[in-house]
C-alpha cells in the first residue's frame, strides 16, 4: 500500500515526501527477509528488527542515493553504534547498484520536470573534454577591460548570456582573462551610470562616447 501510494503521490502537488514512505517500504521487505532468515536459522538468535532497519537503509540509499546523511539519520533513530558498520555497508552496496542502472529518484524527477541540475561529478565522456571542445563553434562573447557603453548595450541585446569574461592583452599580444562580469552587474552599472568615463575621442554615430571600466 505504501509503495502504491508513494508512486502515485510522488511528483504531484501534494505536500508529501518520499522519506517516510521509503522507510516503510524498505523496512517491510527487510523484515520479510528477516522472517525467512529466522525461520531457517532459528538457533542463531537473529532479530528481525535489524533486518527491517537495514532494509529501510538500503531502500533509501538505492532510491535517493543518500550516503553520509542517511547513515547518521539511521544511527540516530536506533541510538546503537554497533549497527553503524552494517548500515554503511548496506548503503554503499545499494548506492553502487543503483548508480549502475540509473540516476537517483530526485535527479530523475528534476530531469522529467526540465529543471537544470548541475551534477556533483561530470559524466565519463566529459571528464577529458576541454572548454574549447565544449563551446564547439560558438564564439566566446567577452568584454575588454575598458569598453564603450554602446558596445556593452549592443552585446547585452545580442545574446542572453548571464556572464561575460573580461579580457586584456599583454605587450606580446597574448590574451589574458582577468575576471568575470555578470549581466546583472552590467545592468546596474548602466542604470546608475557608475564608473562611467567620458572618452577623449569625438562621439561616434551610435552616440556611445562613454566608457566603462
Amino acid at each position: 500500500m505504501f509503495y502504491a501510494l508513494a508512486v502515485i503521490t510522488f511528483g504531484s502537488a501534494v505536500p508529501a515526501g518520499q522519506f517516510v514512505p521509503g522507510i516503510m517500504i524498505g523496512s517491510t521487505y527487510g523484515r520479510l527477509v528477516g522472517m525467512f532468515v529466522v525461520k531457517f536459522y532459528a538457533k542463531l538468535n537473529i532479530e528481525e528488527g535489524t533486518y527491517a532497519l537495514l532494509g529501510a537503509a538500503s531502500f533509501l540509499g538505492g532510491s535517493m542515493r543518500m550516503t553520509v546523511s542517511l547513515c547518521v539519520i539511521m544511527v540516530e533513530l536506533t541510538n546503537n553504534l554497533k549497527l553503524l558498520p552494517l548500515i554503511m555497508l548496506v548503503l554503499l552496496i545499494s548506492k553502487a547498484v543503483g548508480d549502475a542502472f540509473n540516476e537517483g529518484l530526485y535527479e530523475e524527477q528534476a530531469r522529467l520536470r526540465g529543471i537544470p541540475l548541475l551534477e556533483s561529478r561530470p559524466k565519463y565522456e566529459m571528464r577529458k573534454m576541454t572548454a574549447k571542445e565544449a563551446c564547439g563553434n560558438q564564439k566566446v562573447v567577452s568584454f575588454p577591460r575598458i569598453a564603450k557603453v554602446a558596445d556593452v548595450v549592443a552585446i547585452l541585446r545580442s545574446n542572453k548570456h548571464n556572464g561575460f569574461p573580461v579580457i586584456d592583452h599583454t605587450r606580446n599580444g597574448e590574451t589574458l582573462v582577468i575576471g568575470l562580469v555578470l549581466r546583472s552587474h552590467l545592468l546596474v552599472l548602466l542604470q546608475s551610470k557608475v564608473d562611467f568615463q567620458h572618452s577623449p575621442f569625438p562621439s561616434d554615430a551610435t552616440g556611445g562616447s562613454g566608457q566603462m571600466r
